[in-house]
């Protein structure tokens, strides 16, 4: 049965104050899903120092705030870019936040809050004493090699940094292509915590991608923008792409990308592309006969952000959640060349 979603935004009425007056719900824990980058030993050591604390969520939001003082709190690279009238980099003592953005924000200070406070906390002298890894807070290694992220101190920022992609990026951007979305987990591409623009409801790591269908009956071929979400380290990580109102798992030819360097965020809505703005180009579809050039995109969704695929021609968004296909038309990201 097709189930396509047509939605409509509208601005938050959740219980929002200001940042410095956020007061967080009893027995909420801490936000550690990214704040060490994914380095489950380093996490474990936070874990460990604050459980023997009396220091409650609330008491660690408050000292990050002190921390960062009148400046604000940095934006989480998963929240995206502020758009006029607020800054586009961090999010001010008197501006409005809802309590879970607030948890986002907290999250994403975590790692500078901590890297100045560490020297100084009541941790074993095995911790305080091992040597800086060369990559620091972005080591890949260490998310998988549990005696590299033992033997060497990750709360430290890089002093190198991996291989930089060479060259004049192509007119969709640097990719990684996996052949078969199947076998995903055995060929998906490094990345560093800086590299995570996008969380799925359970907060786990999404990346824009776009699924490559072949439709053998009319032999044409359609590159559909969509997500690929990481399911934690037990769960497969899987491709998704909107199709006929369904959020499809496809297990075909898969494109990642993750290298957005040149590239900003433009709000808009309707399918326009703003003036003196160049869309990423996701893919293409065809549409009555004529082929269809589609964009990347950004939609905010149930309190996260969400990759999709914007079409100039149908003049809105499309997105997959929870099995189905949206369609918002309103207050999107457009994904632009800078």
């Amino acid at each position: 049965m097709n189930s396509v979603k047509i939605a409509t935004w509208e601005a938050p009425v959740s219980n929002s104050a200001c940042v410095s007056d956020v007061e967080f719900p009893p027995g909420w824990s801490f936000p550690l899903s990214h704040a060490f980058g994914e380095n489950n030993y380093e996490r474990e050591i936070f874990r460990t120092h604050f459980a023997g604390s009396d220091i409650t969520l609330q008491g660690l939001f408050n000292r990050v705030l002190a921390f960062r003082g009148p400046d604000g709190l940095p934006r989480a690279r998963w929240q995206g870019p502020g758009f006029p009238p607020h800054d586009a980099r961090v999010v001010r003592p008197d501006d409005q936040v809802c309590v879970h953005c607030a948890l986002d924000l907290l999250e994403a200070s975590l790692f500078d809050w901590w890297l100045s406070e560490r020297s100084t906390a009541d941790l074993p002298d095995g911790v305080l004493s091992r040597e800086d890894c060369w990559y620091g807070i972005d080591c890949r290694t260490a998310r998988h090699n549990m005696m590299h992220a033992r033997n060497l101190n990750h709360i430290c920022l890089p002093t190198r940094t991996g291989g930089e992609t060479q060259g004049d990026p192509p007119e969709n951007g640097h990719r990684t292509i996996v052949e078969e979305a199947r076998t995903i987990d055995v060929y998906f591409p490094a990345y560093s915590p800086s590299d995570v623009i996008f969380r799925d409801a359970g907060n786990e790591t999404v990346f824009m991608c776009s699924s490559v269908c072949e439709d053998e009956v009319i032999g044409d071929v359609s590159v559909i923008p969509g997500k690929l979400t990481v399911w934690g380290a037990r769960g497969r990580t899987l491709v998704y792409y909107a199709m006929d109102g369904e959020e499809c798992w496809h297990d075909g030819r898969v494109e990642i990308l993750k290298d957005v360097r040149n590239m900003r965020w433009v709000r808009t809505s309707k399918g326009v592309v703003p003036e003196g703005c160049r869309p990423v180009v996701g893919g293409h579809t065809t549409i009555d006969g004529s082929r269809e050039v589609l964009h990347h995109c950004a939609v905010w969704w149930c309190g996260q952000r969400v990759p999709g695929y914007a079409s100039p021609r149908t003049g809105r968004a499309v997105i997959t959640w929870d099995g189905h296909e949206w369609y918002i038309e309103n207050e999107y990201e457009l994904l632009c060349w800078n």
